[in-house]
């Protein structure tokens, strides 16, 4: 995704916002387009050779715009598969105006710094200013319960998102963020059957990808292929397309996964190249610490294994990303109870119970004694102010809670590692694919029951492939199939890890001195944050060592702290 940076600096501080600027792009290169209107300036930056920056279609608008995502054909916001952002100067209303897709998937961060308000896609760039930004300990607190943060908040308290489905606007009263979009604005149709909801969802799942496929040009097409549903959709319908594919998947080095077998049955079955990509066992050493630097320090690096194998590919594809369709489509964090839960106290007692890892031993003995009730209150507190954006009275608050604050920061996170080789699209979240598919009743995507349908109607050899959650094919459903099932052993083992990090920390003395040095380091290790217990962390590192206990989750967190220091330290 390509850097946007800009400043709005009144009469007042023309030279305090030339100033700003001027850091802020300092070392991003020539721009592919820029803006300079009255009191904004702005400008684009593609973050590897040959980007096409296509600003989206600024009809209507009474001056120039800039910004990333269109295509050619001059296609509208409103159509655009996600990630896309338009920035644009209304000289009618004197106020500087960031669209982005309604998802916030071109998240875009903002800091006001004197008498100037300073906006990009990178939170840590605008955290770098002087002052110096201040850690933020709900931030701290929501990563510790939630692997990710909440709503609009960053690592530091001085910067913060434009609100999914909001715009930014910017003018002589300083910033404000007006509502375009909320889920809620999608009807509920509860008469459709699952037969017709399917009937009408394939046409545009085809559209959606085509769609995302209108702003490739003549780059080629990268699809990350696992052993799951989402990533063979996306390949088998851009085959269809007639598309040119090629699709890899990750394993550990030497092994040989489930996923691996699966996907190369896949593509053998679709004709599309494929190869298996290895992950050495101390990838971590090496990439670590850039995989940090290139999402703000605000992902957990161990989801960062993507970033060690950017060397394999050469620049200029477009990626299809399969982020989320699980959710939107297979409805794999609805539970039964959601649907009946109503008051904002029962969703907080059921997110919390689902989605919290605070209150566990595991994570609870990181921290000294005195910082465990803050961070339990801090994380609560979070929560509850999570849900207040939510309908008392609509079914999907689940759903919209998962995209808004979970599946939004994984999506911006995840393919930022991926931006110095390749354009990341999200056709699960073509608008009127989601549209369609959010309408349908939360609970006619419980347990997988709109997915397998949508598989077996629209794709019967994806379905007939072997689904690594379940080691069988997708099921169709019936009586035999199911008795069949119990009887059988399934062809692939359920649910297996591609990758165990755990046994790799046991092995590679190389991992083992990195994570230490890095945690227990008296001046940078976790000390620095007043929170941590020293003792505790050696602990754990020398119970995983020796392999009484699995505890990769809490190191490779913690270890994610601190190098997000080094990210969001003035250069």
């Amino acid at each position: 995704m390509p850097t946007l940076v800009g400043v709005y600096a009144p009469v007042e501080a023309e030279r305090e916002g030339a100033a700003l600027f001027r850091e802020l792009t300092q070392d991003l290169g020539t721009a592919a387009s820029s803006l300079h209107e009255g009191p904004l300036r702005a400008a684009v930056f593609p973050q590897h050779n040959g980007e096409r920056i296509v600003c989206p279609d600024a009809s209507g608008a009474a001056a120039h715009a800039i910004g990333f995502g269109g295509d050619d054909r001059k296609t509208s916001p409103a159509r655009l598969v996600p990630p896309w952002l338009l920035c644009r100067w209304d000289p009618a209303r004197r106020v500087a105006v960031v669209e982005t897709d309604r998802h916030g998937f071109a998240l875009v961060y903002v800091r006001t710094v004197g008498a100037c308000v300073v906006f990009s896609t990178s939170a840590a760039r605008l955290g770098q200013l002087a002052p110096r930004s201040a850690l933020d300990p709900h931030a701290l607190a929501e990563l510790l319960a939630f692997d990710h943060l909440l709503g609009e908040r960053t690592l530091r308290r001085e910067v913060t998102a434009v609100p999914q489905g909001a715009a930014l606007e910017i003018g002589p009263t300083g910033a404000s963020f007006p509502r375009r979009f909320r889920y809620t604005e999608l009807p509920l149709d509860r008469r459709a059957s699952p037969a017709a909801a399917i009937s009408a969802l394939l046409p545009l799942w085809r559209e959606g990808v085509a769609d995302a496929l209108a702003t490739r040009g003549d780059q080629p097409l990268l699809v990350p292929l696992s052993g799951g549903l989402d990533s063979r959709l996306l390949v088998a319908t851009a085959v269809e397309t007639g598309a040119s594919v090629e699709a890899f998947t990750f394993a550990r080095t030497g092994e040989r996964t489930p996923d691996i077998d699966i996907a190369e049955e896949v593509c053998r079955t679709l004709g599309v190249p494929w190869r298996a990509l290895g992950l050495d066992d101390d990838w971590l050493v090496d990439h670590a610490a850039r995989a940090s630097l290139l999402t703000d320090g605000q992902l957990d690096i161990l989801h960062s294994y993507g970033i060690s194998l950017t060397g394999s590919f050469p620049e200029g594809h477009l990626r299809l990303d399969g982020f989320a369709g699980d959710v939107v489509l297979g409805g794999s964090f609805l539970r039964r109870e959601h649907l009946t839960a109503r008051s904002p106290e029962a969703r907080h007692r059921l997110l919390w119970a689902s989605r919290a890892r605070l209150e566990r031993a595991p994570w609870q003995e990181l921290l000294v004694p005195e910082a465990r009730g803050e961070m339990l209150d801090l994380a609560r507190a979070s929560l509850t102010k999570s849900l207040e954006t939510e309908p008392l009275d609509d079914p999907r608050w689940s759903d919209f809670w998962i995209l808004r604050h979970r599946i939004r920061r994984f999506t911006v996170n995840g393919p930022l590692l991926w931006r110095s080789v390749a354009r990341s699209v999200f056709p699960f979240f073509a608008p009127s694919f989601i549209d369609r598919l959010l309408a349908v009743a939360p609970e006619a995507r419980l347990d997988a029951a709109l997915q397998a349908p949508f598989f077996w109607q629209g794709f019967p050899r994806m379905a007939a492939i072997p689904w690594q959650r379940i080691g069988w094919p997708v099921p169709r459903g019936g009586v035999m199939e199911t008795l069949l099932r119990r009887l059988r052993k399934p062809p692939y083992p359920p649910a297996k890890a591609f990758f165990d990090h755990d046994a790799v920390f046991r092995k590679s003395a190389r991992l083992r001195t990195f994570l230490c040095d890095l945690l227990l380091d008296p001046r940078t290790g976790v000390e620095r944050f007043g929170c941590f217990d020293r003792a505790s962390v050696a602990r754990l590192l020398s119970g995983v060592e020796a392999g009484s206990r699995r505890g990769m989750p809490q190191i490779s967190l913690l270890a994610s702290l601190v190098l997000s220091e080094r990210a969001w330290a003035p250069r």
